[in-house]
């Protein structure tokens, strides 16, 4: 996955959004573009297991200059429950959760998490 989501950027992509497990994974920025491995499930129905990751979610608002490169990505972390509905996560669960797998993922990042925000870090 890290291969395929490198190789789209290579070819001219701007951002990549990936969604394979179904649930929330790391973020990284390579060649200045930002890439989120899985942005989990959003809203789901039927018999689908809520319970613990599989019911948090990010909704993601990307902020990029005019060549694409990243520059913030703001987060809502959103829950869902077995009524289906969605609400806003106030204990920011999946801002959490991308923070805890991208540090694991990308020891080495240059990202800055704080209050909701994935920034570059200018250090």
């Amino acid at each position: 996955v890290y291969a395929f989501s490198h190789g789209v950027i290579d070819a001219g992509a701007d951002v990549v959004l990936g969604h394979g497990p179904h649930v929330t994974r790391a973020v990284e920025v390579y060649k200045n573009k930002f890439i989120a491995y899985s942005l989990g499930n959003f809203c789901t129905y039927g018999m689908f297991s809520l319970r613990g990751s599989n019911g948090i979610a990010p909704l993601l608002q990307l902020k990029l200059n005019s060549k694409g490169d990243f520059l913030y990505a703001d987060v809502v972390s959103v829950k869902q429950d077995k009524i289906n509905r969605l609400t806003v996560d106030e204990n920011q669960a999946a801002f959490k959760k991308i923070k805890v797998l991208t540090d694991t993922d990308f020891p080495s990042h240059q990202l800055k998490f704080e209050n909701n925000r994935i920034s570059l870090n200018e250090n």
